[in-house]
């Protein structure tokens, strides 16, 4: 049986194969069974800066495409197992969550090397596992926005410039040695992309399936998948651009809490700029929300105050450590963007991981060094260490 089983198996591929292709042929013949793809490129987590381009538009964006299948960008073992890339807050926080509220299939479509094949390229796992002590910015430091990001509006991506940008990164002549490494990476992986993308196409035959990928790689997606006559290429600038009060409507508390987060308590206040007008705007609805005596909500204000200097450090310090006082001490933040809760920081916030009381002691002690009471400031950060419960990795943090 088992020699039998070993002859036939090449003829059952073979039928298997030649039964697949007359499938796609026939969807290829009836327009009404090709798959319309739409594929919105986005900027990781610019979401958390950009006013015209915030959590809400999506989530209004993603009602108009009423897809039947969202493909995200995580490698199906990793999204199996609840792990996400930590600056990607558009698709953990926006796009997950929304496709589980509506019953859309999620359809994971990255493509990483394996843990040995990245040993080989860089020397150590210089992707997956950040160091113990971060880089202040640059590649695995800390997350911050520049001008553009906070320009960013819904369909950047469809533009023509932001095109060019990607197609000169990937047919940019070959450089010597190690320094092509990144171009060569991004074009298997974008081409696996795309093989993970057809096949969630073809499981939804004349429905539609939207792709939510970061914008380098939607223009050499788009040229690989186009000749497919399974599928239907259909930009997203096609559904319209929803009004603002169509996307304000969709913002959700935690969106609020991430937005003044990030640009109060991360690394963006010092690395990238702010707009302040909306950061006072998200804060003020969140407030609404959560009421004036929160201590999250009094936190966030105080540090408004202080980046905006409308409030000295001494002033500062004290009403830090009044927060420090009322707030629970197992209290946390809505938002931390933090996903090994073996570290103090996020790719969001160098102090992610703290709670209310925790950082609430933190900037206690950065506001007596700016108001020249180190005494003060050493008396608060010897609490800090003593009071918490540090892990290793958190302790050579």
């Amino acid at each position: 049986m088992v020699a039998l089983a070993s002859a036939l198996r090449p003829s059952v591929t073979l039928v298997a194969q030649q039964h697949t292709e007359r499938v796609v042929r026939g969807m290829g013949s009836d327009p009404a069974r090709a798959t319309e793809l739409v594929i919105l490129g986005v900027d990781h987590s610019a979401q958390l800066v950009a006013r015209a381009y915030h959590p809400g538009y999506l989530r209004a964006f993603f009602d108009r495409v009423q897809p039947a299948a969202i493909c995200i960008e995580r490698a199906p073992d990793e999204f199996a197992r609840g792990d996400f890339y930590e600056f990607t807050y558009e698709q953990q926080y926006v796009a997950v969550p929304y496709a589980r509220a509506h019953g859309i299939e999620i359809c994971p479509v990255d493509w990483l090397p394996s843990r040995d094949d990245e040993r080989l390229a860089f020397g150590r796992m210089e992707v997956v596992d950040p160091p113990a002590v971060r880089q202040p910015n640059g590649f695995q430091g800390f997350l911050a926005m520049d001008s553009t990001s906070l320009r960013r509006t819904l369909f950047y991506a469809d533009s023509e410039p932001t095109r060019g940008e990607t197609r000169a990164f990937f047919d940019a002549p070959r450089a010597a040695g190690w320094r092509d490494f990144p171009r060569r990476l991004d074009l298997y992986r974008t081409f696996m992309q795309a093989m993970r993308i057809r096949a969630a196409a073809r499981a939804h035959p004349g429905q539609r399936v939207l792709v939510v990928v970061g914008s380098m790689h939607k223009d050499d997606l788009e040229h690989v998948l186009a000749g497919d006559p399974a599928i239907h290429l259909v930009q997203p600038s096609t559904f319209g651009l929803p009004d603002s009060s169509q996307a304000d409507a969709q913002l959700a508390a935690e969106d609020l809490a991430a937005i003044a987060s990030f640009n109060l308590l991360g690394a963006q206040p010092t690395e990238g700029p702010i707009d302040w007008a909306w950061v006072a705007a998200a804060l003020d609805r969140f407030e609404r929300l959560r009421g004036t005596t929160s201590p999250e909500v009094r936190l966030l204000r105080t540090r408004y105050a202080v980046l905006t200097r409308s409030l000295s450090a001494a002033n500062a310090a004290a009403a830090y450590e009044r927060i420090a006082q009322d707030a629970d001490s197992a209290a946390r933040f809505t938002f931390t963007g933090v996903q090994d809760t073996r570290r103090v920081d996020s790719y969001y916030d160098p102090f992610g991981n703290l709670t209310i009381r925790q950082r609430a002691q933190l900037e206690t002690a950065r506001e007596w060094v700016r108001a020249g009471h180190a005494d003060a400031a050493r008396r608060v950060g010897a609490q800090l260490k003593r009071d918490a419960h540090w892990s290793a990795l958190g302790s050579a943090e």
